[in-house]
């Protein structure tokens, strides 16, 4: 049977096994509140203003997006057609105490198109549909160290898949780790951990991300990409994708809007698994939403802390 992993932080793919080529489940990117150094967040870009590039990379900062990613495949080992994927992943930020070991979670359902897909068991190209719904939930600490932050929670995937060849079609659950590490000028490392299992056969993947941004001038940056890499399944299968990504904040309007292209490739001695990317591209476009509040109020919470603000992240 053909399987396939997941990718992070978001962005943007489910880490469902069974999907053809590629996945991501914690965001691939996840923006920030602006584009100063923040709670996890880092050096600000020049030029930038309101959510900025060095939130819009960083997984970690506390900021509400919507993602829309569409990646191409047209060469996958074992198959002979191409595949498409379209991916919607809103990401929402919800604020809880200050005082709270962990301030803030971030929430990220992801539910992946995919028309066509490569079916290496039956006609090429000819099936497509649905995927299985990815929910992550990570909640995040800050360290005393500024800019260093980790976050764990679950990983759930819902069995809403159309066939066998779009998702596993079987609820999974399972842990999730995540650090990232802005605080050194103009650059971002991240790492995500992830292994969900099924609650109802003996698949697994345990997926691993590491990430490395360098943000440059005017809110554009350049990185490794947020395909996550494979390292085993109920099968042993694994998979290693090569990416990086190109990207800039726009701003259209007062609307601030991530835009990144990412190429990925796949030599034939870093995979096993059947059905997986040769080589492809993804276009991402994130509406960056700072104003958008969830959970424990602002303003509730700079009442709260009155003249003993210790400088939480909802006075700033």
């Amino acid at each position: 049977s053909s399987s396939s992993y997941g990718e992070w932080f978001n962005s943007s793919e489910p880490s469902n096994p069974y999907p053809s080529a590629n996945w991501n489940p914690w965001q691939e990117p996840q923006a920030g509140a602006a584009s100063g150094a923040g709670p996890g967040g880092s050096a600000a870009t020049e030029g930038g203003a309101g959510a900025g590039a060095a939130d819009a990379v960083n997984p970690g900062a506390p900021l509400s997006q919507i993602q829309f990613q569409n990646k191409f495949v047209p060469e996958s080992y074992g198959a002979s057609g191409y595949s498409n994927q379209f991916i919607v992943q809103p990401v929402f930020s919800v604020n809880r105490k200050p005082e709270s070991f962990f301030p803030f979670h971030v929430v990220r359902p992801t539910l992946p198109i995919l028309e066509p897909n490569p079916d290496p068991d039956g006609p090429i190209g000819d099936i497509g549909g649905i995927g299985d719904l990815t929910l992550i939930d990570i909640y995040v600490h800050e360290t005393k160290k500024k800019g260093l932050i980790w976050g764990v929670g679950p990983v759930v995937n819902f069995p809403t898949s159309s066939n066998r060849q779009t998702g596993l079609g079987e609820w999974q659950l399972g842990p999730t780790f995540a650090v990232v590490d802005s605080s050194k000028k103009n650059w971002v490392f991240a790492a995500l951990f992830e292994a969900p299992f099924s609650l109802e056969s003996d698949a697994y993947n345990i997926l691993f991300n590491p990430g490395v941004t360098r943000l440059l001038p005017n809110d554009s940056y350049i990185g490794t990409g947020d395909l996550l890499m494979k390292l085993d399944d109920q099968d042993g299968n694994y998979v290693i994708p090569l990416s990086f990504r190109v990207g800039k904040v726009f701003k259209f309007g007062k609307q601030p809007i991530n835009i990144f292209v990412q190429p990925q490739y796949t030599p034939s001695g870093f995979t096993s698994q059947p059905s997986a990317a040769q080589y492809g591209v993804k276009l991402n476009c994130t509406f960056l939403l700072p104003g958008a509040e969830f959970g424990y109020s602002k303003d509730k919470a700079a009442k709260r802390c009155g003249r003993h603000c210790l400088g939480c992240r909802h006075c700033r």
